[in-house]
């Protein structure tokens, strides 16, 4: 099949689709779906191995968390809200595979209610996550092949991970295919439709290729789920407790300004919401 050169291949839509030129952010042309509204970020190369390594979680460079360590008590006591989620929607328990884990606070809180296993791809986080007795974290980047080491899963969760995966849909199709019938994703990511990225355009505070190569809409997100058998159930744009220190190091980002924060600041919590981040949860179909 010939591609127009207008045209590219819409994850969501499943379909090539015109490709609609939004503006240039970080040197890199953003394109849209007229369809379904998904973003994407068009870098010329870029290798996750490499991009996602120990510097990205301690502030040494001017994208990424200012102190993911530092911050881990404000992040689990987000994290906690997420697994209410789960809880009421009906995931009670069984095995839970987180991927895109880090250092593994999410599953540290998951672990009590359910049996956990997570999918890393910085080597730093992962052996920190093993040395803190978290054995089925493993490390390597979201493929068939990767998850075919894991047990199938009652459980799936991606937490603002989606938009740095290179292939969304192909790592959907493997999610999918890990998943028990009746089983449950959880996605949390930006929300390309939202007001506040409409407004800000190419300044919106997720627009941040390459560390973002995607930007989901609602519509976006449930296409690439019914194509693959899982049912969007649950969808809402919730407050999150965000360290103040990565408040104030994004802040400075826009300012070019790179300072080092004192550690209190990472170890308080404030809630935010901007309404242009989404809470998604799709379930299995049984057949």
């Amino acid at each position: 099949m010939k591609v127009k050169q207008n045209e590219y291949f819409c994850p969501a839509c499943n379909q090539f689709t015109t490709k609609k030129y939004l503006y240039h952010k970080a040197g890199m042309p953003i394109i849209e779906c007229p369809d379904c509204g998904l973003g994407k970020a068009c870098p010329d190369e870029f290798d996750p191995a490499t991009y996602y390594d120990a510097s990205y979680f301690n502030g040494s460079r001017p994208d990424g968390y200012s102190d993911y360590v530092g911050a881990k008590h404000v992040l689990q006591a987000h994290f906690l809200q997420e697994i209410e989620l789960l809880k009421k929607l009906g995931a009670k328990g069984g095995e839970l595979l987180e991927i895109g884990c880090a250092y593994g606070y999410f599953l540290e809180v998951a672990q009590h209610h359910y049996h956990v296993n997570g999918l890393e791809i910085c080597e730093e986080a992962v052996a920190d996550c093993q040395k803190r007795g978290l054995l089925g974290v493993r490390q390597g980047a979201l493929t068939a092949e990767a998850l075919a080491q894991m047990p199938m899963a009652e459980v799936v969760v991606l937490l603002d991970v989606i938009e740095h995966l290179p292939e969304p849909r192909s790592a959907m199709e493997a999610i999918a295919a890990k998943l028990q019938p009746g089983g449950y994703v959880l996605v949390t990511t930006g929300d390309f439709s939202s007001l506040s990225a409409k407004v800000m355009g190419r300044h919106w505070r997720l627009m941040t290729p390459p560390q973002h190569l995607w930007f989901f809409t609602p519509k976006s997100l449930k296409q690439i789920g019914e194509s693959l058998g899982l049912e969007l159930i649950y969808l809402d744009h919730p407050f999150k407790k965000v360290p103040f220190g990565l408040i104030i190091y994004q802040l400075c980002r826009y300012l070019s300004f790179r300072p080092k924060l004192p550690s209190w600041m990472h170890r308080m919590g404030l809630p935010v919401n901007l309404f242009d981040a989404m809470r998604v949860v799709m379930r299995k179909k049984a057949s």
